[in-house]
């Protein structure tokens, strides 16, 4: 019971810094530089929680699964990871493919760790495979 209490506690700990750092980059973003905002957010990421985003799009699904678990990610920190990647294409026009598809890719990973379907995560996806065929027209 102490192990499993230590561990919600660590999952708690890194959804409290995953929105800190999240809540971080909408304020950069709002101050008028965006790309600057996901640059800095990435770093954070990287350097607080060892998420490196790019790396994660390139692994394969059991890999990004294996990353995720060592990460200790939940379906809502992917969910969250989504949204943001979803506002970074709209901060980083010339990079919104890539971080459309980030989005995409997250939102698949949060379904298979989580135990619920949310509207919020039913739309982002419909609001992206939306935006990427758009883009593709």
């Amino acid at each position: 019971m102490v192990q499993r209490d230590i561990i919600q506690e660590q999952i708690e700990q890194l959804g409290r810094v995953l929105g800190k750092i999240l809540a971080q980059f909408l304020a950069l973003k709002l101050d008028g530089d965006p790309a600057n905002a996901v640059l800095l957010t990435q770093e954070e990421l990287r350097g607080q929680l060892k998420l490196n985003l790019k790396k994660f799009m390139e692994l394969d699904e059991a890999a990004a699964i294996a990353y995720a678990d060592e990460l200790g990610l939940t379906g809502e920190h992917l969910d969250q990871l989504a949204d943001y990647a979803w506002r970074a294409a709209e901060a980083q026009p010339e990079r919104r493919t890539e971080h459309l598809r980030t989005a995409r890719r997250l939102l698949t990973f949060a379904e298979l760790r989580s135990d619920t379907v949310t509207f919020e995560r039913i739309f982002l996806k419909d609001r992206i495979d939306t935006a990427l065929r758009a883009m593709a027209d």
